[in-house]
């Protein structure tokens, strides 16, 4: 064996030069190709004239009007090639519409315009309000038979992705709207989606109570119900975070909107007065009461053995409640735990409510019953699999887009889940609402003011915060500063101490982005009512530390 060639850095940089380039070049050949969306929706939509100094999210998402890169459909910050089958993680990314940095700019300048505080009738959204035109019509799987080849079908499910992203943009222009809001443009979350609802029996569509009619799309039920001829149940979740009367209040709107649609209400956490964990899991979820007695109104089999889980779960919670109020009680007396509870407490474990598919003598002689669970990114969709299951069996995050493939596990043995990753659909909301809903991965957010500048115009931000004046505002207007989103931002970064390393000032980005994740994570109270409240809904302000 010869010696070894020297081989300098100066030679390693350029073969990874080199490397890159190929990459490069090869990213760029196959985009053509396959003339893909990222390139063909250069669709201008028209400008926003009502008040060209002031927007609410609502009207001019994509900038000047002359930007024609601004409507581009481009993969998410950080996700990478969605089109790149190298890995999942890159594969079933999200794809959601980037702001061109000339919006980004314009949406910062605004911030810093002073509040204008909206009436108490801002909160109140309607399902109309929310999804019009094309958003009204879901995106349908191209039919297919035995002759269809895969590559035939992969062709014609992205060509009618592209399609349905070019009508949207159309429409928009058509009616002088600023377009559709966050989407998801990744055909392979489709196709999650479209094996999901051809293979459930029933489907549990998981919405955030606090923004149920921006989590809730008519289209797909319209098609679910119409087409495929499926029962939806829906499921009003983190009713922890609201109080009784919003969800019910919604639980009335959608049951008089859809009347075949059964509704119930969800919750798996309950609230504490500890600063650090302001919500606690719980052992057995409040609402599997009502799943179960919606189980036995549609009539599908397994609800015995359901009931039966149910009650054996029920058992062991109070079992376990009361020893620990009796070792409570023996620790304050001064006495040491009996070894007979020492024992238990060290056996009690979950019970394996789970049987793996295909296993036992009765898994393939009983009827299956599949439920699909459906909905958009971090409404909590695998939490509930996991209540439902009552054992931890799929990963869960606050972060959208955790769930990449949908998976299946059996409940009982006539009893499937089905898991589906979140999608974003089509609305016309404004894009400060979908990042306030959790659709949009905070972290990733490059100017977090219009979001913070939605909830401050609607409930007293700076009170919930505890915040005061920052110095820059207090020290050139001491009589008449005002509060605008760039200040609260602000003022919270100086709270905080966030402050940039090198510039030495407050760091309001971070500021922005960390108030933003507090009104996701539910800190600070913010949701949306139901038009048909007759009362005023009440202002929730939660002092965060």
């Amino acid at each position: 064996m010869g010696k070894k060639k020297p081989f300098s850095g100066k030679q390693k940089k350029a073969q990874l030069a080199e490397k890159k380039s190929r990459r490069r070049a090869a990213a760029e050949a196959r985009n053509d190709s396959d003339d893909d969306l990222f390139g063909t929706f250069a669709l201008t939509p028209a400008a926003d004239t009502s008040n060209p100094n002031r927007t609410d999210g609502s009207a001019g998402e994509y900038g000047d009007p002359n930007d024609a890169a601004a409507a581009a459909v481009e993969p998410e910050p950080g996700s990478g090639d969605p089109h790149d089958s190298a890995g999942t993680r890159t594969r079933f990314a999200l794809l959601l519409t980037k702001e061109s940095k000339e919006e980004i700019q314009r949406r910062i300048r605004l911030s810093q315009l002073p509040l204008e505080p909206r009436s108490p009738s801002s909160v109140r959204m309607a399902l109309e309000g929310l999804h019009a035109g094309k958003t009204e019509k879901f995106l349908v799987r191209p039919s297919w038979d035995r002759t269809t080849t895969a590559a035939q079908l992969a062709h014609a499910e992205e060509a009618a992705l592209d399609r349905y992203v070019h009508d949207l943009h159309a429409e928009s222009v058509a009616h002088g709207r600023a377009g559709p809001s966050y989407f998801e443009a990744n055909i392979e979350t489709w196709r999650q989606l479209w094996h999901v609802l051809d293979r459930s029996d029933v489907l549990f569509y998981v919405v955030d109570v606090r923004f149920a009619a921006l989590h809730f799309s008519p289209a797909l039920y319209n098609y679910a119900t119409t087409e495929l001829k499926r029962r939806i149940v829906l499921v009003l979740n983190k009713c922890d975070l609201v109080e009784d009367a919003v969800a019910e209040a919604w639980a009335a709107y959608f049951t008089r909107k859809f009347p075949l649609m059964l509704v119930v209400s969800f919750r798996n956490f309950e609230a504490t007065t500890s600063k650090k964990v302001h919500r606690r899991p719980l052992r057995l979820a409040i609402g599997m009461d009502q799943v179960l007695a919606v189980w036995r109104t549609l009539g599908f089999p397994g609800a015995d053995e359901w009931e039966r889980m149910l009650a054996e779960r029920s058992a062991e919670e109070q079992e376990r409640g009361a020893r620990t109020e009796r070792r409570g009680r023996t620790m304050q007396d001064g006495e040491e735990l009996g070894a007979a509870e020492a024992e238990a407490e060290a056996n009690d474990t979950e019970s394996p409510d789970v049987v793996s598919a295909g296993t036992g003598p009765s898994a393939a002689a009983l009827p299956v019953t599949t439920i699909g669970l459906i909905g958009q990114p971090n409404v909590g969709k695998s939490t509930v699999l996991n209540a439902l299951m009552g054992r931890k069996v799929v990963q869960v995050s606050i972060t959208p887009g955790r769930t990449k493939r949908f998976q299946t596990h059996y409940m009982t043995p006539q009893v499937v889940l089905c898991d589906c990753p979140g999608l974003v659909l089509p609305t016309v909301a404004p894009k400060a609402l979908q990042v306030l809903a959790g659709v949009y991965p905070s972290p990733q957010l490059r100017e977090p003011y219009t979001a913070v500048q939605y909830v401050a115009e609607r409930i007293d931000l700076v009170e919930a915060l505890r915040l005061t004046m920052p110095d820059s505002l207090a020290d050139q207007h001491p009589d008449a500063a005002q509060w605008s989103a760039f200040a609260i931002c602000e003022a919270y970064a100086e709270r905080r101490r966030y402050m940039l390393a090198r510039a030495g000032r407050p760091d309001t980005h971070r500021a922005g982005v960390e108030i933003v994740k507090l009104v996701v994570e539910g800190k600070i109270n913010f949701f949306l009512c139901p038009p048909e409240d007759s009362e005023e809904p009440e202002e929730f302000v939660t002092t965060v530390d």
